[in-house]
């Protein structure tokens, strides 16, 4: 990945229902890590948030997550749209199905962008372990990674070509 350039990650979520901010950040600095959010802690504690941005290091920039409904009139994004069409159209056809059954089922998506300056040697395992491994528990979820596929319990279920940026 080139260094000026975002990466996304998913948490496509069959719970209606969020882990409160607050949740999150105590998940993340019961296992080590010095994360804050923002945010601040007043907004952490209530379950109807949409955006935050998590602090990890230092004269880092922050990680953003953000949670979009799935249900409702608002149309997806143009980034959501473009995913799903890769998916529909993935060569592999059983995982595919087991993916498009899974989104069907699908009532909110996590996504977390981190930012061109992410160290991966300093907090790979505070993202693709902690964080995403907590949602995907949390809201009976599947991880989706941009440029690699989706993912349930660490197992890939299905691969996508890379996405056209």
């Amino acid at each position: 990945m080139p260094a000026e350039e975002s990466y996304t990650l998913r948490v496509f979520a069959r719970s209606p229902r969020p882990p409160s901010l607050q949740s999150i950040i105590d998940h993340l600095r019961r296992r080590g890590f010095e994360a804050r959010s923002e945010p601040g802690s007043r907004a952490a504690i209530h379950e109807d948030w949409q955006r935050c941005r998590l602090f990890y290091a230092d004269r880092k920039l922050p990680l953003t997550l953000e949670r979009q409904s799935l249900h409702g009139d608002a149309p997806l994004p143009d980034r959501l749209r473009a995913l799903m069409d890769a998916t529909t159209t993935a060569k592999d056809k059983r995982g595919r199905q087991r993916v498009l059954d899974f989104l069907a089922q699908s009532n909110q998506v996590f996504e977390l962008t981190l930012p061109p300056d992410f160290d991966w040697h300093m907090a790979r395992h505070l993202i693709s372990t902690e964080l995403l491994n907590y949602l995907e528990q949390e809201t009976d979820g599947m991880i989706q990674a941009d440029e690699e596929g989706y993912y349930q319990r660490n197992r890939l279920i299905l691969r996508l070509d890379p996405l056209a940026r």
